[in-house]
């Protein structure tokens, strides 16, 4: 079975996306296929409704080496799941490692959903 990272770039390349120009990750600005994730979180788990638009690495912020160990990253528009966030609305970004398995069934896509600017909601360096 594929990892988890390589099921999500998987679904940013389902509807149009492509390998980043790193060839790290993957870019989709209008949205990948939706999914559903089961994050895990203190204590325990949520599960998040997402659309991934970008997958990829950036430097972690805890690391003590030079240069600074990468972290893979998903930045995602939530468009169900606990603790909705509202700046910018519906954008997340979930470390890859914390995402314990892709659920079946996600909900509906929205039907407008935004585009990315990776300029502005960008917690992907590398991709």
């Amino acid at each position: 079975m594929p990892s988890i990272y390589d099921q999500i770039k998987g679904k940013i390349e389902e509807l149009g996306g492509a390998t980043g120009p790193a060839g790290v990750g993957s870019v989709n600005t209008t949205g990948g296929t939706e999914i559903k994730i089961k994050y895990k979180a203190h204590p325990g788990f949520r599960v998040h409704h997402v659309i991934p638009y970008l997958i990829g690495e950036s430097p972690d912020p805890t690391s003590t080496s030079s240069p600074p160990a990468q972290v893979k990253r998903l930045l995602a528009y939530q468009y169900i799941g606990p603790n909705p966030p509202t700046s910018p609305k519906g954008w997340r970004c979930f470390k890859v490692d914390d995402i314990d398995s892709l659920l079946p069934s996600p909900g509906p896509r929205p039907t407008d959903p935004p585009e990315l600017d990776p300029d502005r909601q960008n917690c992907v360096t590398t991709w």
